[in-house]
């Protein structure tokens, strides 16, 4: 999910902001937990759940001082897609707008990326129907 254009020093910390997407108590869904996994696979990192001390702003605001405009780019990438596994974004208005607002991509930057999103998973649904009936 183009992770690969992430440097080093911010890999980790795109996972935090990962994890603090998740619910509030900080417990991952089984879904979630793969997805982290799989984050560090693409990233050519040990397969780990990290540790998040910070809420997602405070993690965004760091990141985007430390990460060029196509990191940034791709880490919403990254984190709107772990928000919509297991419909954690629903209830969540604004959320990708205020992801914009932390990683200082703009909001029509999110918002085309969250919609890239939905169409993705509509056309993964739509092809599970057609192959599983």
């Amino acid at each position: 999910m183009f992770l690969d254009v992430l440097q080093e020093k911010n890999r980790e910390m795109f996972l935090e902001a990962c994890v603090s997407v998740a619910m509030p108590d900080r417990s991952l869904t089984e879904k979630e937990r793969k997805l982290v996994l799989a984050y560090c696979r693409e990233m050519g990192i040990a397969e780990h759940i990290p540790q998040s001390s910070d809420g997602i702003a405070g993690i965004t605001a760091m990141l985007a001082e430390r990460a060029d405009v196509p990191e940034r780019k791709a880490m919403a990438l990254g984190i709107l897609a772990f928000a919509r596994i297991d419909g954690s974004m629903d209830g969540k208005s604004g959320f990708p707008e205020k992801l914009a607002e932390g990683l200082k991509i703009g909001k029509d930057t999110a918002e085309r990326l969250d919609f890239l999103l939905e169409l993705c998973d509509s056309a993964y649904r739509e092809m599970r129907r057609t192959i599983l009936g």
